[in-house]
C-alpha cells in the first residue's frame, strides 16, 4: 500500500448487520481500484466494526460518535464529511464516496480508473458522475424514474464539501463566502455539483473520447424484506423526523418511503449482469413476481404520464 493514495474510498455507517445492508458486497466491489479505504463505523451492537475490520487490509476502521442530529438527515451530511476528510488526510486525489448499499461492477472498474487518472491533473474537474440504477423491492426490478446520475467521486483538494442529506458534493461555503470565489454556479443558482451535469465541474466517469456508457452504480437501498422495510422506516423516523414525536415521524417516514416507491407492477426488469460479489446475496432474495409484464399494467402507463415514459 502505497503511503500518498490515488484514490481513497470512504464511507460510514453502523448497525449495518441488523439492517441488512450490502456492506460487505460493496466495499469489496471497489478494493481493485481504491488504493486505502476510510471506513467510520458509529458505535454498534450487532458486530458491524468487526465485520468492516475483517473484510481487507486496504480498509482501515475509525470509531466515530454519530451527530445528535435529528432534522432531515442532517447526520448524514456530517459524518460523510467527517469521512470525507479522513480521506483527504490521506493526501490522495481522489476520493471515492460510497454508501453502504452502493455496489460497482467489475465491468467497470477499469474505465473508472482511467477516469481518475485522465482528469488527475485538471484541477477543474471537481467530480466524476456516474449512472445510478435503483433496484427496488428485489434484484430484478429498476425504477427507471428515480433519480438516475450521481457524482460519487470527488477532487480532494478542499474545494468540496457533502451538500444536504449527503447523497452529493457541492463547493464549500468557505470557498463561496469569498467576493473573489470564482466558482459558478450550476442551474438553479447553486453550487451542489450534480446540477452541473458535465457543464461545469463535473465530468461522467469514463476516460475522455470515450464513446461508451460511464461507470454504473447499482443502488440496492430499496431492496428489502416487510421486516426490514420496518427497520430503515424506524432508523429514517429519527434521522429526519426526530423532533417531532415518535407516531409522527414514523408518518413521516412511511409517507417518504409510499412516495418514493413506484407501484412494482410498473418496474423495468433487469436482464444485465449484477456485480459477482452479490451473486449469493442475490440467490437468497428471489424476484417477488418472476413473471411480471408492465405494458400489460395500468400502473405503467400512468407513471410515464406523469413522469414521461423512460426504459
Amino acid at each position: 500500500m502505497s503511503l500518498r493514495p490515488f484514490i481513497c474510498g470512504f464511507s460510514y455507517g453502523k448497525n449495518l448487520i441488523d439492517l441488512d445492508y450490502p456492506v460487505v458486497e460493496a466495499i469489496r466491489s471497489v478494493l481493485p481500484i481504491v488504493d486505502r479505504y476510510i471506513f467510520l463505523v458509529g458505535e454498534s451492537t450487532d458486530g458491524t466494526r468487526d465485520l468492516i475490520a475483517s473484510i481487507d487490509p486496504k480498509v482501515q476502521v475509525v470509531d466515530s460518535t454519530w451527530p445528535t442530529s435529528q432534522i432531515d438527515g442532517a447526520f448524514f451530511r456530517i459524518e460523510g464529511q467527517r469521512a470525507m476528510d479522513a480521506a483527504a488526510a490521506t493526501g490522495a486525489v481522489w476520493g471515492l464516496h460510497q454508501f453502504c448499499d452502493e455496489v460497482y461492477h467489475e465491468d467497470d472498474l477499469p474505465k473508472l480508473r482511467a477516469a481518475a487518472e485522465a482528469y488527475a491533473t485538471d484541477g477543474g474537474v471537481k467530480a466524476l458522475l456516474m449512472r445510478f440504477q435503483n433496484f427496488v423491492y428485489d434484484y430484478r426490478s429498476v425504477d427507471t424514474w428515480m433519480y438516475h446520475k450521481v457524482s460519487r467521486l470527488y477532487r480532494l483538494d478542499g474545494s468540496l464539501e457533502i451538500y444536504g442529506d449527503g447523497c452529493g458534493p457541492g463547493i464549500a461555503k468557505e470557498l463561496l463566502s469569498r467576493p473573489d470565489h470564482g466558482f459558478k454556479p450550476g442551474t438553479r443558482n447553486n453550487f451542489y455539483l450534480d446540477k452541473h451535469h458535465l457543464g461545469g465541474y463535473v465530468r461522467w466517469a469514463k476516460p475522455p473520447h470515450d464513446s461508451g456508457p460511464p461507470t454504473r452504480v447499482f443502488h440496492y437501498a430499496w431492496v428489502m424484506t416487510p421486516e426490514n422495510r420496518r427497520k430503515k422506516v424506524e432508523v429514517m423516523a429519527r434521522q429526519y423526523w426526530g423532533q417531532l414525536s415518535p407516531e409522527q415521524a414514523l408518518a413521516e417516514a412511511d409517507r417518504k418511503f409510499k412516495a418514493m416507491a413506484t407501484d412494482y407492477r410498473a418496474l423495468r426488469n433487469f436482464t444485465g449482469s449484477h456485480p459477482a460479489v452479490m451473486r449469493d446475496r442475490i440467490a437468497k432474495h428471489p424476484p417477488l413476481d418472476p413473471t411480471r409484464n408492465r405494458w400489460r399494467h395500468l400502473a405503467f402507463y400512468r407513471q410515464c404520464l406523469r413522469h414521461g415514459l423512460k426504459l
